[in-house]
C-alpha cells in the first residue's frame, strides 16, 4: 500500500464542507477531502464542478465520454476509476468506454460528435478555420 501524498480530512469533512457552502456529497469524495483543507479553494473549485457538470446544457453522456477520455490521455487513473460508473449510467457501455482509451474509431458505436470529443490533437490538426 502505497501512503498518501496529501493529507486527507476525515469524519469532519462534512461539517468543513457545509460550513464552506460546499455540496454535502463532496465531503466523500477524496479530491474534495484534500481541498477542504483550505476551504475557500474547495469552495472555488466545487463551484465550478457544478457549473460544469450539474448545470451544463451538454449531454451527460457526451460530458463522461470528454472525461474519460481526457483522463486516460493524462494517465489520470483516479478520474477514470472515479467516473467509470458516472459513465456508464450516462449511457456509455463497457465497450465503448474501453475504446475510448485507444482504439474508438473501430468501435463503430461513436458518432461524428463523439469522434471530435474522441480526437486528440496529435490525430486532428486544428487551424483556425475552425476556431
Amino acid at each position: 500500500m502505497t501512503s498518501l501524498r496529501v493529507a486527507l480530512l476525515g469524519a469532519e469533512s462534512a461539517e468543513v464542507a457545509a460550513a464552506a457552502g460546499v455540496p454535502g456529497y463532496f465531503a466523500d469524495v477524496n479530491l474534495y477531502r484534500a481541498l477542504l483543507q483550505h476551504p475557500d479553494l474547495a469552495k472555488a473549485g466545487a463551484d465550478l464542478v457544478v457549473l460544469l457538470w450539474r448545470r451544463s446544457t451538454l449531454d451527460a453522456r457526451l460530458r463522461e465520454l470528454a472525461i474519460m477520455r481526457l483522463a486516460w490521455l493524462t494517465g489520470c487513473e483516479y478520474e477514470w476509476a472515479h467516473h467509470w460508473p458516472m459513465a456508464q449510467r450516462a449511457g456509455l457501455t463497457e465497450d465503448e468506454l474501453l475504446a475510448a482509451r485507444e482504439d474508438w474509431r473501430s468501435c463503430g458505436s461513436f458518432s461524428s460528435v463523439d469522434a471530435a470529443v474522441l480526437a486528440d490533437r496529435k490525430s486532428t490538426r486544428l487551424n483556425s478555420s475552425h476556431i
